[in-house]
C-alpha cells in the first residue's frame, strides 16, 4: 500500500535556526569523504557537543591522531569505512567505529560537552523498522541520522527537533545552502512520511518508505540529546 505522503515547502527566507544549522552542516565531498553516512554522522557529533561546530571530519582524518588510527586499523580506507561508506556491512563497521574510532576521536575532540563523553562509554546505535521509537527520540531532542528516498537513491540525512517543536532536516549533499536545511513541520514524522525539496533532490520522501532506518549516539546506554540551542 502506498503511504499517504504530505508535502513540506522550503522557507524562502532562512530563519535563525536554519542559519545556525547551515553553519554547522557537514558537506560530503568537501568536509570529508563523498559519503552521506560519514558526513551526517559527523554532523551528529556537532549537535551533541562532542566537537566544535566549525570542525570537519577531514580535520580529524588528517590529524596526527587520525593518521595513527588509520595505520592501526589497516589503512585510511578502513578508517573512513568505519565512519560510513557505500560498501555495506554496516553493523560490522558500526562495531569498528565504536570499538576503535570513538576512543581516539573523544581524546581529539574539543566540543563543549567532550568532558562528559570522555567520562563514559559513548556508542553509535543503528535501529531498523522502529518508527514509533524514532518519533519518541526525536520529540526528546535526540538528533538522528535518518534514511530518506531522494529521486536518485536512498540517502542519509540528519533530523533534529528545535525548541519550538519544529523538525529540521540537515542535508549533507552539495555545498549550496539553497535547500540544505529545511523544516519538516511539527508532530510525528516517522509514522507520517512527507515529501520535501532538499539539495539531494525535489520530492525526497522522509523517511524512506521501505528502508526505515535511524541512528544516534548513546552515552552509558542513554540516548544523547542535542546540546545546541536551536
Amino acid at each position: 500500500m502506498t503511504p499517504n505522503i504530505a508535502s513540506s515547502a522550503v522557507a524562502l527566507v532562512p530563519s535563525d535556526t536554519q542559519k545556525t544549522l547551515q553553519a554547522l552542516r557537514e558537506v560530503e565531498g568537501l568536509h570529508g569523504p563523498l559519503c552521506c553516512f560519514a558526513s551526517s554522522k559527523f554532523t551528529l557529533c556537532k549537535l551533541i557537543g562532542l566537537v566544535q561546530t566549525g570542525a570537519h571530519l577531514i580535520d580529524f582524518l588528517n590529524s596526527p591522531e587520525g593518521q595513527r588510527l588509520s595505520t592501526r586499523m589497516g589503512g585510511r580506507a578502513v578508517h573512513v569505512a568505519a565512519w560510513g561508506d557505500a560498501t555495506g556491512h554496516e553493523d560490522a563497521k558500526r562495531r569498528n567505529f565504536n570499538n576503535h574510532v570513538i576512543p581516539v576521536f573523544k581524546a581529539w575532540a574539543k566540543g563543549p560537552n567532550v568532558a562528559a563523553f570522555r567520562s563514559g562509554s559513548l556508542d553509535f546505535v543503528h535501529v531498523r523498522n522502529a518508527p514509533v521509537a524514532a518519533n519518541r527520540l526525536l520529540s526528546d531532542k535526540i538528533p538522528l541520522m535518518v534514511c530518506v528516498t531522494a529521486p536518485w537513491s536512498n540517502h542519509l540525512v540528519v533530523v533534529v527537533q528545535g525548541g519550538d517543536g519544529q523538525n529540521w532536516l540537515i542535508d549533507p549533499w552539495d555545498k549550496s545552502d539553497d535547500a540544505s536545511v529545511v523544516s519538516l513541520g511539527t508532530g510525528e514524522l516517522f509514522t507520517r512520511p512527507i515529501k520535501v525539496n532538499i539539495n539531494a533532490g525535489d520530492g525526497t520522501i522522509v523517511p524512506a518508505p521501505h528502508v526505515m532506518f535511524h541512528a544516534y549516539f548513546v552515552l552509558k546506554d542513554t540516548p544523547v540529546r542535542c546540546a545546541l540551542n536551536i
